[in-house]
């Protein structure tokens, strides 16, 4: 593996929930440092680099929100700011990922992610200097690192933007990971939203 590697910033409770298997989708509509093209799931392969960045409190379902209380691994997470550390504990693999335009689809993916109506409907309908009335969708097989890497903050971290490209990445970074959800439980979530989109 190249010393370097890709990494995909999200709200932090989001990458608990992938990297636990609660749910193998990502929603995106992107930042106003994606280009005049806007957001895509331009990597199919990218560590989960996770942010307090725009995260919101009210910014899930009431049952994500519930798993992640009760959860023994269930914490405050430290600011992605100057001075703290950045730990990676999680390796994402798109299977599909399309960028959805009829909103009656993006409502029927509601069993499939964490976010909210008033979430997605904020999302989907933003525009400011992006393409309005469509969302990212990122089918996903999340995996478990064998060990966490920790790294220390840098400035090029901040910002609303989705993709890194990491230095330094320790040999050896994605041997002994551990798929998070068994074969058979993706492939019937991976069955069930292909049936939604028609893909």
């Amino acid at each position: 593996m190249s010393d370097s590697i890709i990494a995909f910033k999200e709200w932090a409770d989001v990458c608990d929930l992938l990297a636990d298997g609660s749910y193998s989708m990502i929603l995106r509509k992107g930042g106003i440092h994606e280009g005049r093209e806007g957001f895509s799931f331009k990597h199919e392969k990218f560590l989960l680099f996770s942010t307090g960045f725009h995260q919101k409190e009210t910014g899930l379902v009431d049952a994500a929100s519930e798993h992640l209380i009760q959860s023994p691994d269930s914490k405050i997470h430290t600011p992605v700011e100057e001075g703290n550390e950045v730990v990676f504990k999680a390796w994402a693999e798109a299977e599909f990922a399309v960028r959805v335009r009829d909103k009656a689809l993006v409502d029927q993916l509601a069993p499939f992610h964490c976010w909210p109506q008033n979430v997605v409907d904020d999302r989907y309908s933003y525009s400011e200097k992006l393409e309005a009335d469509c969302i990212s969708v990122a089918f996903v097989r999340v995996f478990r690192l064998a060990e966490p890497w920790t790294v220390p903050y840098q400035r090029k971290f901040g910002g609303c933007r989705s993709w890194l490209e990491l230095e330094g990445a320790p040999s050896g970074l994605l041997e002994g990971m551990t798929p998070v959800v068994d074969d058979a439980t993706h492939a019937e979530r991976a069955q069930a939203v292909r049936a939604v989109l028609g893909i």
